[in-house]
């Protein structure tokens, strides 16, 4: 299989960002070592809305001058690591503001369907043309929040900005909240597709492929056992970011009372199941490839540790390969 280790390279966004420091420098750090050691590449879709914004408030706050420098030098260290930099847009970035220590979050509008076309086709040019300045033009997208759909809002921008994959569909996702609005129940039971107007249709023709994220269904017992280890063992357990996440009421009661259905995570305590869901995939025969979501904020000490010892274990039967990797080999077929 074609397996892609994928970053979300972002703050939090709840009440609390975090810092730049803790939720992307220090953990990315970690997941460069760990890549260097088996030779491996990953890919960092990148929260461009960020950049962005430090763009914007930097000649004001020395502290986001030294963010943008710092942001900057450590994505230009992932590009000549051999690692890929790809696009990711959390649009509410457009209605944040710096109020001189911390970030404040307004989620009101938190995708880009919240937006008008007008309005959504310059948050996507903005943030292209940011991430431009940082590494190659990319080729693949992930939207915020998963939010891919209506794909009309973004199918103009892909075509002008030549952006060939997107990696936002999980099979059987779906969530619906002020902030989330998203349902990939009829997306096909594949590993990837090509579509044309609607991600979730398959069109053999279509401009555009969905490397969909592998999901897997996780029991109750799983999750007690996540918030055990982390009360019991923080030191272990707890994620390096340290900012508070975006809260989605009765997120917490449903995983701990029922079977849900989450995309492969190395985020945490996550980490411990990707083996198992590639050996799902594998024997379920449904496509060659296979996609793992995580988040640098979101690593832990385990995380750290586990991602260490599994690589080289893939590496034996599978290739570990990013969009660029996987780009260019199709485009020699």
């Amino acid at each position: 299989m074609d397996i892609f280790f994928t970053f979300d390279y972002e703050l939090f966004f709840g009440n609390k960002s975090g810092s730049a420091e803790k939720c992307l420098l220090e953990p990315t750090n970690e997941l460069i070592r760990i890549a260097e050691k088996s030779k491996v590449s990953f890919t960092f879709f990148i929260d461009t809305g960020y950049l962005v914004k430090l763009n914007e408030f930097r000649k004001k706050f020395p502290a986001l001058e030294k963010n943008y420098s710092e942001v900057s030098r450590q994505l230009e260290t992932l590009v000549r690591s051999g690692h890929d930099l790809q696009l990711h847009i959390h649009p509410h970035w457009e209605n944040n503001i710096y109020n001189g220590s911390a970030w404040v979050m307004n989620t009101n509008r938190y995708k880009l369907a919240d937006f008008s076309d007008s309005e959504a086709a310059q948050i996507f040019e903005s943030c292209y043309e940011e991430l431009k300045k940082h590494c190659p033009p990319p080729v693949a997208f992930r939207a915020g929040g998963w939010c891919i759909q209506p794909f009309e809002k973004f199918k103009s921008s892909f075509i002008k900005s030549g952006i060939v994959y997107d990696s936002s569909v999980y099979k059987g996702g779906s969530r619906v909240s002020v902030q989330y609005d998203f349902d990939f129940s009829s997306a096909p039971s594949k590993t990837s597709w090509r579509f044309e107007d609607d991600p979730l249709k398959e069109n053999p023709s279509g401009p555009f492929q969905e490397i969909a994220m592998t999901a897997q269904m996780l029991s109750p017992i799983f999750f007690w056992k996540l918030f055990l280890l982390g009360r019991m063992n923080p030191g272990r357990h707890k994620p390096v970011g340290d900012g508070f996440p975006l809260a989605v009421p009765g997120y917490r009661k449903q995983i701990l009372t029922q079977f849900t259905l989450h995309c492969t995570s190395a985020d945490g305590y996550f980490a411990s199941e990707i083996e198992t869901a590639s050996r799902n995939t594998a024997q379920q025969n449904s496509g060659n490839e296979f996609v793992v979501i995580g988040h640098p904020k979101a690593m832990t000490k385990y995380s750290i540790e586990k991602l260490e010892v599994l690589i080289p274990k893939l590496q034996k039967n599978n290739s570990i390969t990013s969009f660029t990797l996987y780009h260019a080999a199709k485009r020699k077929k």
